[in-house]
C-alpha cells in the first residue's frame, strides 16, 4: 500500500466545468491510463511505500496536466483562477497558523 500523503488530495479545480462529449472521452481515456499506471506501482514489490507513493503522486500530476491540455482556452482560464484562489486561500490559512513573533522591548 502507498504511503499516506503529506496532505489530502488538492481540491479539483477542473469540478464544475462542463465539457464536450469529444473532452469527456479523452479526459476518460487519460483517467484510464493513469488508473493502469498506478495500479501497476501499486502491485511493484520492488518499490518501498515511499517510492509508490512519488510514483503515484507523479502520475496525478501528469494526469492533470493532461486533462489541462483537453480543455478550451475558456476553461483553462477558469481552472487557472480556481488554483490562484485556492493558493492565495492556503497562503492565508498557512499565515494564521504561524504564532506572531514576541514583542520587542522598547
Amino acid at each position: 500500500m502507498a504511503r499516506p500523503k503529506k496532505a489530502a488530495r488538492p481540491t479539483d479545480d477542473f469540478a464544475g466545468l462542463t465539457y464536450t462529449a469529444e473532452q469527456r472521452a479523452k479526459i476518460e481515456q487519460i483517467q484510464k491510463d493513469t488508473k493502469s499506471r498506478i495500479d501497476a506501482v501499486n502491485k511493484d514489490e520492488k518499490l518501498n511505500a515511499d517510492q509508490k507513493g512519488a510514483f503515484i503522486e507523479g502520475y496525478e500530476r501528469m494526469e492533470r496536466g493532461q486533462v489541462f491540455k483537453v480543455l478550451t482556452a475558456e476553461q483553462q482560464k477558469e481552472v487557472r483562477e480556481k488554483a490562484h484562489a485556492r493558493h492565495l486561500a492556503e497562503q492565508e490559512a498557512q499565515k494564521k497558523k504561524q504564532p506572531l513573533p514576541p514583542p520587542t522591548p522598547k
